[in-house]
């Protein structure tokens, strides 16, 4: 007997959801301190690494429980 699989109610069966840290921007503003004072510049986010999205941690990324 198999057991039915149904969709990941976290990513709606994708398998990925928008990056928690950036907000699916793919940025984050990181600040630098400098001798003259705090300099920000924006880079890609370093939990996505720019993609804007992340492997759902729910199902794993299989999209199904």
């Amino acid at each position: 007997m198999s057991e039915e699989k149904k969709k990941c109610s976290r990513c709606a069966g994708t398998g990925s959801i928008s990056c928690p840290a950036c907000q699916g921007s793919g940025k984050e503003h990181v600040k630098i301190h400098l001798k003259e004072g705090i300099e920000t510049k924006i880079v890609n986010c370093s939990l996505c690494h720019g993609r804007r999205k992340t492997t759902c941690g729910v199902c794993g990324g299989a999209g199904q429980k």
